[in-house]
């Protein structure tokens, strides 16, 4: 009672209106996420998981209400802000020219980027079937992606981890994913709730980005303001999660800590009864534990938003790798990771038809990790003979990286269905890290040679980029970025082109051109750490240029009643790749980096999308993509297709809501396939064999229940099983060191098993859940 009559003495005070009301389709299904403010003002929110919203303005007299969702037309309401408004129901009326959300993002009909994007809801990522409740791991059930279930990253279109970046508020992220582990692949550090969607661009994006050759995941945090407080609790055998989170109408904060330890799933896999079906060989001597904290901050300010987030996290592991016990020494990997990520954004308006972005962002990554080589692995060569020793050489590969950035962007209304973009971007990053390599010329214990490098790298950029309207029916967008690096002391012009066609009321072509420009990843990548020039280092002395990628791609769409066909064909071209070049006869610095690596990447790429409309309650989609590419870098003997490029992929992806009583159960099942992965080996007489692994498959179940709780709260259990029907997967062949012959790489586990469960406790009268 005593909250009811503060709300009611401040609204007296300031004299504020509460609006409330709901959103939903022209199927009375609510619509979450939709946007609703007051026209010409920073007062809004966004709807709840029902349609729902309720907010408070200042405004007073007549104004417009607006209430918009992409993929739909918006919704105008003349309300008069005298007294409390509770608005019934509000239908939107999908366009007809335009795509649901959680498929490909088009506004209406605009030749961006964004449609060439898809976009997935936080929703979509947690129940895809396969998808791990990872932002990766859903995004490799879309076209252009390649399935990796060894590493991390995403591998796009022929382009290796390095060529996908993932941004954040328009700003770059430099360690998205946990350090790496041999063989076991790392899920992204940030959380899909996190985000209001997850954009997946597969080549000719904005000229606002770059340093990616192939491909960009754009995130955008949540602008959702609304009275909610809440304890928020997850639960996982192997972590468990607390968050405490207040907002209103015009601020929030919240904090939420984790702490992971996955010795219950080693030790479920490899110790109970199960462990026959499972057939882990995951052998961590100290398994994988981690503790992180995040912090967010927003606030509505008298023109714009401002937000803050920031996230510390350590995570240690140490693997044996000698799986088989073959050794008579230890080889083991150990790593303790330290890393942090700090952010602000502000974005605004300047005027009547100027806006702005602000951005600025502090991250540091340290890896505390050693290799203990046994001396069976490397023999001790002398003039007269070939040993092994019965040691082990203890091996520090420790790194530190951190990167400090700021970036604004400034969009003119230039006339209508026209704007102007031009903004700076300004990277200074450093990298610190021990290099070793192997001496097996060496007669001695110490049979290694260790050098420390410190790289300095600042990245200047600028861009400008015109949306304009050539008729009415097509667009076009033009752009080009300018970058400087202190690192190879070099500059690049990088022009893009996008246009698109109205071909009917449901379809359209498009086509974009670019070139994209990448600084060589020296210092950032395990290759290179291995692969530098001994002992007179310096980058620029080498004189290398921007590696480059030259894209072309033709678009077709056809969207209707939430259903979507899409054809793409694209066709890339590699320039100035970095290749290693051995000259035995050139002393210490026998190995060097250069720029003539090559390559191409051309294919196509179909999706098929039905969401929930030919059939009630079910959504699925199929992608299918070819890819045809050869590359000639790093340490290549030649022109080769990569290991990590299947040739063909195929990936269904279906989902069921099924109500009984009061409660809901999303069923997720998924079925990826592919062609074998490509290897090859330099035979003795230096020619090249090259060869396919087995074909992959995998099919996936995944569920969610959210069973009916308390108003106000919330409750889902959800669950996962990989591969129930043990089908035996190769993900390439690689030599061993021990029988020098190429073997299969396998998965840890045969099979897996997850299950989890997410709590909200809401405190108070909290309206917004």
């Amino acid at each position: 009672m005593k909250k009811i009559y503060l709300v009611l003495l401040l609204n007296f005070c300031f004299s504020s209106i509460i609006i409330s009301g709901k959103v939903v389709d022209d199927k009375k299904q609510p619509i979450p996420y939709a946007n609703v403010y007051i026209e010409n003002s920073f007062d809004g929110i966004s709807t709840n998981e029902k349609g729902e919203f309720v907010f408070e303005t200042f405004e007073s007299g007549v104004q417009n209400l607006i209430v918009s969702y992409v993929g739909y037309d918006d919704y105008r309401l003349s309300i008069n802000l005298d007294q409390e408004l509770i608005i019934d129901e509000v239908v939107l009326k999908e366009k007809l020219t335009s795509v649901n959300e959680v498929v490909i993002t088009a506004g209406s009909f605009e030749a961006s980027d964004e449609n060439r994007v898809v976009i997935l809801s936080p929703i979509d990522i947690v129940t895809t079937a396969g998808g791990r409740g990872d932002i990766t791991g859903a995004l490799q059930s879309l076209p252009g992606s390649q399935p990796q279930n060894e590493k991390e990253g995403l591998f796009v279109r022929g382009g290796d981890g390095s060529e996908a970046k993932t941004i954040i508020d328009g700003l770059l992220i430099q360690n998205p994913y946990g350090s790496s582990v041999p063989d076991i692949p790392q899920r992204s550090r940030f959380t899909p709730f996190e985000f209001e969607g997850t954009a997946f661009s597969t080549g000719g994006y904005s000229a606002q980005y770059g340093q990616a050759l192939s491909s960009i995941v754009d995130l955008t945090t949540w602008n959702r303001f609304g009275d909610y407080n809440a304890h928020n609790l997850g639960v996982t055998p192997l972590s468990i999660t607390y968050g405490r989170a207040v907002f209103n109408d015009s601020l929030g904060y919240g904090i939420r800590l984790d702490y992971s330890n996955l010795q219950p799933y080693q030790d479920f896999f490899n110790k109970s009864i199960f462990k026959d079906w499972f057939k882990s060989n995951y052998n961590f001597l100290r398994a994988p534990e981690g503790i992180n904290i995040t912090t967010d901050f927003k606030q509505k300010l008298s023109r714009g938003i401002f937000k803050y987030n920031g996230r510390f996290a350590i995570n240690q592991s140490k693997l044996d790798l000698d799986e088989d016990n073959l050794l008579a020494n230890d080889y083991l990997f150990s790593l303790e990771n330290r890393n942090s990520y700090y952010s602000f954004n502000y974005r605004g308006k300047l005027g009547d038809s100027w806006a702005i972005q602000l951005g600025g962002s502090y991250s540091e990554n340290i890896d505390y990790s050693d290799v203990s080589l046994p001396g069976d692995l490397f023999p001790l060569i002398s003039p007269t003979d070939t040993t092994y020793i019965d040691t082990t050489l203890f091996i520090d590969e420790g790194s530190y990286d951190d990167l400090l950035q700021f970036r604004s962007v400034f969009i003119k209304n230039i006339f209508s269905n026209s704007k102007v973009k031009f903004g700076l971007h300004f990277f200074d990053r450093k990298n610190k890290f021990l290099q070793f390599q192997i001496d097996e010329t060496a007669y001695g214990i110490d049979r290694y040679n260790e050098y420390n490098r410190e790289l300095d790298e600042f990245l200047s950029a600028g861009f400008v980029e015109m949306d304009f309207s050539l008729s009415r029916n097509i667009a076009a967008r033009l752009g080009v970025r300018v970058e400087h690096s202190k690192l190879i002391n070099k500059n690049s012009v990088a022009p893009r082109l996008s246009m698109a066609y109205k071909v009917g009321n449901f379809d359209q072509v498009s086509y974009a051109y670019g070139k994209f420009y990448q600084t060589p990843e020296i210092g950032f990548d395990d290759w290179y750490e291995r692969s530098q020039p001994t002992p007179n280092f310096n980058p620029e002395n080498l004189d290398l240029e921007f590696e480059m990628a030259t894209h072309q791609i033709f678009n077709y769409q056809w969207v209707k009643r939430k259903r979507i066909f899409r054809v793409e064909l694209y066709d890339k071209k590699y320039e100035n790749l970095i290749k290693k070049n051995i000259d035995l006869n050139a002393g210490d610095d026998y190995a060097t980096l250069n720029n003539d690596g090559y390559g191409y990447a051309k294919g196509v790429d179909l999706f098929w999308r039905d969401n929930k409309y030919s059939f009630e309650n079910i959504d699925y989609w199929i992608s299918y993509s070819y890819l045809d590419t050869k590359r000639n870098y790093r340490d290549f003997p030649g022109e080769l297709r990569p290991s990590f490029a299947a040739e063909h992929v195929l990936s269904i992806i279906y989902k069921q809501d099924i109500k009984i009583k009061d409660n809901q159960f999303v069923l997720s099942m998924g079925y990826t396939a592919t062609s074998g992965r490509p290897w090859f080996e330099v035979l003795d007489d230096g020619s090249i064999n090259e060869e396919v692994s087995k074909p992959y498959q995998s099919f996936n179940i995944g569920g969610s229940v959210l069973p009916k709780v308390k108003e106000g709260n919330f409750l889902v259990v959800f669950f996962n099983i990989e591969n129930p029907f043990g089908y035996q997967n190769s993900y390439g062949k690689r030599k061993n060191f021990f029988t020098g012959q190429y073997e299969d790489i396998k998965p840890k586990s045969l099979r897996t098993f997850f299950i989890g469960c997410f709590v909200s406790f809401s405190i108070g009268d909290s309206q917004d859940e």
